[in-house]
C-alpha cells in the first residue's frame, strides 16, 4: 500500500463535517482541520493527519497506537460490512469507548520486531492500559497476544498469530458489552507509519472516516459465531446471523442450512491453523457443508497513544 501524503490537523482540533474524502487523485489532502471535536475526550490534544493523542519521535523503537478506523472488505456482501454496524463500530472507535491497541516492540531497526495488540481502557489522564484501567473485573481472555513480524523501513507486517484473541465492544458508558469477536489467526499486512511512527493512514473530512494504510486478516469461526451476540440497537443478533445474512434475525443460522445462507462460510480452521478457499474454489473446504469459518479482511488507519502497562496486569 501506498504511504498516504495528507495535511495534517491543527493543534486545536477542527470541524468534522460534511464534503469527500481526502486522497483523491490531484487533490491536494483535506484541509487543515479534519480532527473530531465532539463526542471525543479532550478533542485539543488532536494532532497531525490522523489526529494522534501522542507524538512516538521520543520512541521509535517501540511505537504505541490505537485503531481509529475499521473498514471491512471480506467477506464480500456480508451484512457484518454494512454501513449501519461500521457507523457504530467507527464511532465507538472515534468517541474511544472501543480501544484496539497495539505495540511494536523491538523497532529501533529493521528486522524481527514483536506487535503486542488487545484490548484497551483509556485512562483519566489520557493514557491507555491493556485490558486494565477500571477492570479489575475484565477475563483474562481479553488480555493482548504477541504476534512476530517484521519491519522494513517504516512497514511492518506480521505473521498469523498461533492462536485467538478477543476484542470486545462496549456502550458509551464503557460498562454494556455490546460486541464480542473472538479472532483466530490475526495478522497484520503493509501496516505503514507515518508522522514519525505517530499515524498509520489519515483523517478524512468526512464523519468517523480515515483513509486506511494498514490491512489485518483473521478468521471467525462458524460453531463460537453462533452464541456470540451484537447487541447495538436497532441491531440485536449472533455473530453468525451476522455474517451469514441477517441483521434481523438471530436465529437465521438455525433457521437456514448452511448451503442456503447468504454468505457460506469460506475457510476451514482446525488444530494447525486456518485456511481459506481460492476464489471461487472448494480447494480447501465445502462451503456448504465442511467449511467452518470465515477469513474476515480489514483496512484500518491508527493513531499515536501512550499505553501506561506493559500488558495485563
Amino acid at each position: 500500500m501506498a504511504m498516504v501524503a495528507a495535511a495534517g490537523c491543527d493543534d486545536g482540533g477542527g470541524t468534522d463535517a460534511g464534503g469527500t474524502d481526502a486522497g483523491v487523485a490531484g487533490d491536494s489532502g483535506p484541509p487543515p482541520s479534519v480532527c473530531p471535536t465532539t463526542n471525543v475526550p479532550a478533542p485539543e490534544e488532536l494532532m497531525g493527519a490522523c489526529c494522534y493523542r501522542h507524538e512516538q519521535t521520543d520512541q521509535h523503537d517501540a511505537p504505541e497506537l490505537r485503531l481509529t478506523y475499521l473498514e471491512l472488505s471480506e467477506p464480500l456482501n456480508s451484512p457484518l460490512s454494512s454501513m449501519t454496524l461500521r457507523t457504530v463500530l467507527n464511532t465507538a472507535m472515534q468517541d474511544e469507548t472501543f480501544n484496539w491497541l497495539f505495540r511494536v516492540e523491538g523497532a529501533g531497526a529493521d528486522g524481527d520486531v514483536s506487535i503486542v495488540t488487545g484490548f484497551g481502557r483509556r485512562n483519566t489522564d489520557g493514557t491507555y492500559n491493556f485490558s486494565a484501567g477500571s477492570g479489575d473485573g475484565d477475563p483474562d481472555t481479553w488480555c493482548p497476544v504477541t504476534i512476530p513480524a517484521t519491519l522494513t523501513g517504516e512497514s511492518v507486517t506480521s505473521t498469523n498469530l498461533d492462536g485467538a484473541i478477543t476484542v470486545p465492544v462496549f456502550d458509551d458508558a464503557g460498562e454494556m458489552l455490546q460486541v464480542e469477536l473472538v479472532l483466530r489467526a490475526l495478522s497484520i499486512q503493509d501496516s505503514n507509519w507515518s508522522e514519525n511512527r505517530s499515524c498509520i493512514g489519515a483523517k478524512t473530512n468526512r464523519p468517523f472516516t480515515y483513509t486506511p494504510d494498514a490491512q489485518l486478516t483473521a478468521f471467525i469461526e462458524v460453531e463460537r459465531s453462533r452464541t456470540q451476540m451484537i447487541n447495538v440497537p436497532p441491531v440485536t443478533t449472533t455473530v453468525c446471523a451476522a455474517i451469514a445474512g441477517s441483521l434481523d434475525t438471530p436465529t437465521y443460522c438455525d433457521d437456514n442450512a448452511q448451503a442456503d445462507w447468504m454468505v457460506p462460510p469460506d475457510s476451514l480452521c482446525d488444530a494447525s491453523g486456518c485456511t481459506r478457499n481460492a476464489d471461487g474454489m472448494s480447494d480447501v473446504c465445502d462451503p456448504a457443508s465442511t467449511c467452518n469459518a470465515w477469513r474476515i479482511v480489514a483496512g484500518f488507519a491508527a493513531a499515536g497513544v501512550q499505553i501506561a502497562n506493559g500488558t495485563c496486569p
